[in-house]
């Protein structure tokens, strides 16, 4: 049959591993607050197979040529759950790597506040593909700028050239995600909301400082959209930002903040 090129320990340690992996980001962003672990153990399925590791490869009877790729997630979670039951009732993230062959080709997608997400062959290997579709999976939409939904590469739901880039997320997602401290004001109401405020980076976030925040919004009572406020400094956790490093950057997102 035909498999994805890299081997079940590259994606371990892309996944798991200790440098610039999807554990080792997502942990050093949210200043250890989330934490992702291979699961190990027997699964839920009829046949109780056991998992080692995180990783384990499981086979379909579709060939990929010529398939899209919808075609193969289909067969790939059908027989996913065949073998170890119900997936989102025992994982909280289950990524797919596709063996290549898929047409037409594509990188990698992920569906909003699922588990599921899926990469294109060697996709896996690039942090800033990871973090970007597990970013789906926690919540987050893209993040753009002008007419480009990507446009903003200063955070993973952008998008980047670089492989491996290490950074975090914008002020948007990071409001939203709750990782760090966070401040919303109406400098809109009618009784006027004036102060000096004290903004940090994600990488300076201090939990015992109530007094500085990562991200601050400013809620527009009368308008579709709220502004964000975060400092993109380029040091760190974040030393890697793509866009914009070492400036203050204001954003506006429609809707409500989880949205």
């Amino acid at each position: 049959g035909v498999g994805p090129t890299p081997s079940l320990a590259k994606i371990r340690d892309e996944v798991f591993g200790s440098e610039t992996s999807l554990k080792s980001q997502i942990e050093s962003c949210s200043h250890g607050q989330l934490v992702i672990e291979p699961f190990s153990g027997p699964t839920s399925g009829k046949f109780n197979h056991e998992i080692i590791g995180g990783v384990v490869e499981i086979g379909i009877q579709t060939n990929p040529y010529g398939k899209n790729d919808k075609r193969m997630e289909n067969d790939a979670i059908y027989a996913a759950s065949y073998v170890f039951g119900n997936m989102e009732a025992q994982f909280d993230l289950v990524l797919f790597v596709m063996p290549p062959g898929i047409s037409p080709a594509f990188a990698a997608y992920a569906y909003v506040r699922t588990p599921f997400s899926f990469y294109s062959n060697s996709a896996i290997e690039n942090a800033m593909v990871l973090m970007h579709e597990v970013g789906h999976n926690l919540g987050l939409e893209h993040s753009g700028e002008g007419d480009y939904q990507y446009g903003d590469a200063s955070g993973y739901m952008g998008y980047s050239e670089v492989d491996d880039p290490r950074m975090c997320f914008n002020a948007v997602n990071n409001y939203q995600l709750g990782w760090y401290s966070k401040l919303s004001i109406k400098p809109t109401s009618e009784d006027g909301y004036g102060g000096t405020f004290y903004i940090t980076g994600v990488d300076g976030y201090d939990p015992s400082d109530t007094t500085t925040f990562v991200t601050i919004r400013l809620e527009q009572e009368t308008m579709a959209s709220d502004y964000y406020v975060g400092y993109n400094k380029a040091e760190g956790i974040n030393s890697g930002t793509q866009n914009d490093g070492d400036k203050v950057i204001v954003f506006t997102k429609d809707g409500a903040v989880d949205e």
